[in-house]
């Protein structure tokens, strides 16, 4: 009886061998399959950055161009920074000139008025009262000034709205004034010229 009692024992450690069996196959063969799969994506990701890797090869050779002649502009740079500077080393030069074409005009016209201008009596003084106009910049400027019986400026005052018509002969003739002095002269005695007598 003891034989038959351990028959289906062993029958029963048999099946459940068996079925343990098969059911580590069954993982073991997931566990490979999933493993394939991922050495799949592997190889694919490995075949598509050599692809990748050989596309580039000649982006590589490009960049490598570009960088070479980025040098060579660099360097072209220096000598055009050179133009640069003498460029405006010459518009510098253009502007003074334009200037000193300016005060050349106004020193004429000036010598010009003076040699139009009549003196006074001995001992008397002459005002003259002159305006400016610029109308390309639309800026004006107006004076007096008082010369005696021989030419000679003694006193100027400008109201400084051109800079190109106080010249160099006028900065000698000018005088710190209110010319309150002179005007005072004219209203309060009522010359009826413009004669001013030496005081």
């Amino acid at each position: 009886m003891a034989g038959k009692e351990e028959e289906p024992k062993t029958e029963a450690r048999d099946e459940l061998a068996e079925s343990l069996n098969d059911l580590f196959t069954s993982v073991s063969a997931m566990v490979k399959s999933e493993l394939q799969g991922t050495n799949n994506t592997l190889e694919l990701l490995e075949k598509m950055n050599l692809r990748v890797a050989e596309e580039y090869k000649g982006f590589g050779d490009v960049a490598a161009g570009l960088r070479v002649f980025v040098e060579q502009l660099k360097k072209k740079s220096g000598s055009f920074d050179e133009y640069v500077q003498q460029i405006d080393s010459i518009e510098q030069q253009v502007t003074q000139f334009e200037a000193y074409d300016k005060l050349w005009e106004a020193e004429l016209w000036l010598s010009f008025l003076v040699g139009c201008w009549e003196p006074p009596p001995d001992g008397w003084f002459k005002l003259n009262v002159d305006a400016a106009v610029d109308s390309d910049r639309g800026l004006v400027g107006f004076g007096a000034g008082v010369r005696n019986c021989h030419g000679d400026g003694l006193w100027l005052q400008v109201l400084i709205k051109l800079v190109w018509c106080i010249t160099l002969t006028l900065l000698k003739l000018r005088i710190s004034s209110s010319g309150t002095r002179v005007l005072g002269m004219l209203v309060y005695r009522h010359w009826s010229s413009n004669w001013i007598p030496f005081m």
